[in-house]
């Protein structure tokens, strides 16, 4: 995401299209769920689309993960985030020591389900962690959690995710 691009400011969660676009001589939301929002600070925003709004946890470093999941890490820190899942409303994690029939509920998820405030935000932090969850105050069935590592950023021009849809309600 480019911070002075109007179509890359922002990304959809469900296709990894940009979330902009500039077509018949004007600037256009296309499907926004994220972006890159720079007034007080170097932030994400989500639920920026109308009629929806989000919220943002962010899991911290892979280092954070490990030490609050006491988890064994890959090199290149993979296996926390890959192991995150989204079951029956609750994310979860892998288990002690990486035991994948042992999974941990991921502490703090509740502001997840915080519906009472409108776009949520989370500053940017190189190498860490977020979940996402998407709703729409139209459709009360509509839900995307999405999670998402941040691998590069360069504050005030741009930020890079690794990141993948874990729930879709109601699937298209």
């Amino acid at each position: 995401m480019f911070l002075h691009d109007p179509e890359r400011l922002s990304l959809s969660l469900i296709t990894g299209e940009p979330g902009g676009i500039l077509e018949n001589y004007g600037s256009f939301n296309r499907d926004s769920h994220i972006r890159y929002y720079s007034l007080e600070g170097q932030d994400f925003q989500v639920g920026v689309q109308g009629g929806q709004d989000g919220a943002i946890l962010d899991l911290g470093s892979v280092e954070d993960m490990m030490a609050a999941y006491d988890y064994r890490e890959t090199v290149g820190g993979g296996t926390g985030y890959a192991s995150l899942r989204w079951d029956e409303g609750e994310l979860w994690i892998t288990g002690p020591e990486g035991d994948p029939d042992a999974l941990q509920r991921v502490d703090g998820q509740e502001q997840l389900y915080n519906e009472e405030r409108d776009a949520d935000r989370a500053e940017i932090q190189l190498g860490h962690v977020y979940v996402v969850r998407i709703w729409d105050r139209r459709e009360p069935d509509f839900q995307i959690v999405s999670k998402f590592k941040v691998v590069d950023h360069v504050p005030g021009v741009r930020t890079s995710l690794r990141w993948e849809l874990i729930d879709l309600a109601p699937r298209p």
